[in-house]
């Protein structure tokens, strides 16, 4: 199932996250969880706050926690471009686990509009930090 590779790039505006070859990814979509192997037809789509899996090989499998982005599959190669993005030992829970308070801090404390809909966002990326690093605390992280 995963002998066809394809050329992998996940890039944030502050760094190259990884380039290589992959045998298949799964992304967090706008509207639900995609996946695409080697072959897939091309498309463009929005990526939401979530969980990035990396198949670099049959038996390796790498997380990645991303804040957003887009997902652009071509002939010759898929890119992720993702507005933050950090593999799951990169994670630094701690950080993660005070932003987490931070916004429910907001949440229950109530204030503008604008305020509570960032809260709700940081809560999100906090929530899926946490989720993404477990990966690694159980030996998911790199495979």
């Amino acid at each position: 199932m995963f002998e066809k590779k394809f050329r992998l790039e996940i890039v944030t505006p502050t760094r190259i996250v990884f380039r290589g070859e992959a045998c298949s990814i799964i992304v967090p979509g706008v509207v639900s969880s995609l996946g695409v192997l080697a072959g897939h037809m091309p498309f463009l789509t929005v990526l939401d706050v979530g969980e990035v899996m990396v198949r670099e090989e049959p038996d390796r499998v790498r997380y990645l926690a991303i804040d957003g982005g887009f997902l652009e599959v071509l002939p010759d190669r898929v890119m992720i471009l993702a507005d933050e993005a950090e593999w799951a030992e990169e994670i630094d829970v701690e950080r993660a686990d005070a932003e987490r308070r931070r916004a429910l801090k907001i949440l229950e404390e109530g204030g503008t509009e604008e305020e509570i809909e960032m809260a709700k966002r940081m809560l999100k990326r906090a929530q899926n930090r946490i989720k993404v690093a477990a990966k690694a605390m159980r030996g998911g992280g790199a495979g």
